[in-house]
């Protein structure tokens, strides 16, 4: 019996594991993300005067940039769990389960 068939497969096993943590990681932060933003994209605050619904609309142009520049980050998570579940990665169901969520 050799070693390299064990080895060989042990190293298969922890780069899939790395792979999913790495996911994991990535997903909760960009969960925790959308989750702090949340709260000023569901706002009803619409304003009581010109002053300040021209300060909510800058406030406003300001976080939509915010978001715009973040949607690349967001599609590559998503990707990745994507590739990850195509590849038949042995979280499959867990990855697909938070991919859910994002």
């Amino acid at each position: 019996a050799t070693l390299a068939d064990p080895v060989t497969l042990r190293s298969t096993l922890l780069e899939a594991s790395i792979q999913f943590q790495i996911y994991l990681r990535d997903s909760a932060e960009e969960c925790n993300w959308i989750a702090g933003r949340l709260p000023t994209a569901a706002s009803t605050n619409r304003g009581s005067d010109v002053l300040g619904v021209q300060a909510l609309i800058k406030k406003h142009q300001t976080f939509q940039a915010e978001v715009d520049s973040h949607e690349a980050n967001h599609s590559k998570v998503c990707e990745f769990g994507k590739q990850l579940i195509g590849a038949e990665h042995y979280a499959k169901e867990d990855i697909d389960e938070v991919q859910g969520k994002l």
